[in-house]
């Protein structure tokens, strides 16, 4: 693997050494829509304190550990999976370097948020999410988050969250997506 591979994968590890949070607790502020600063300013104190953290704490980790790569497309991803009558929410961090797609994040499940920068679209990286997540019985729904390179950098932006909306299960995501 290249370069910037190696410093996602490396990003990647430092999550997983913090662990997933089973306590019910949030540690951290976990509010999505606040100035890109105060997100970043979250990022280091999960950082200083090393407690567990769920799937946003490792979006907003995997901003800050990334920001200074330039050349790394970042693209937050919202989930909402259904199974047995209850809904769940999840959030990955989309990564996309020389025009290929990955994904960074924490869940308790690693195929449900880590994925090489092997995929050719963000289409191709849903789907293979799409896929992940009915082996574990979850019907997916997926929620593009565009928040663009320009808006990470930003001090004072909102990431935007809710832009593009992406339905997997339809047979037009590819070219959707592409």
């Amino acid at each position: 693997p290249g370069p910037i591979q190696a410093k996602v994968t490396s990003v990647q590890t430092y999550i997983e050494k913090l662990s997933y949070n089973f306590t019910g607790v949030n540690y951290f502020d976990i509010r999505k829509n606040r100035p890109m600063t105060r997100i970043l300013e979250t990022a280091r104190d999960i950082t200083r304190q090393a407690l567990p953290i769920k799937c946003v704490e490792a979006v907003f980790l995997a901003t800050y550990l990334t920001q200074g790569l330039r050349e790394l497309e970042r693209v937050p991803v919202s989930f909402k999976s259904q199974v047995d009558g209850n809904t769940y929410k999840h959030i990955i961090l989309a990564v996309k370097h020389n025009s290929k797609w990955g994904a960074v994040g924490l869940s308790r499940r690693r195929e449900l948020y880590f994925k090489e920068m092997t995929f050719d679209s963000l289409g191709e990286l849903f789907l293979e999410f799409k896929r992940s997540y009915e082996r574990v019985f979850h019907t997916l729904k997926a929620r593009s988050t565009r928040a663009a390179r320009n808006a990470c950098d930003t001090r004072t932006a909102r990431p935007c969250y809710h832009l593009l909306i992406v339905h997997v299960l339809t047979k037009h995501c590819h070219a959707l997506c592409a």
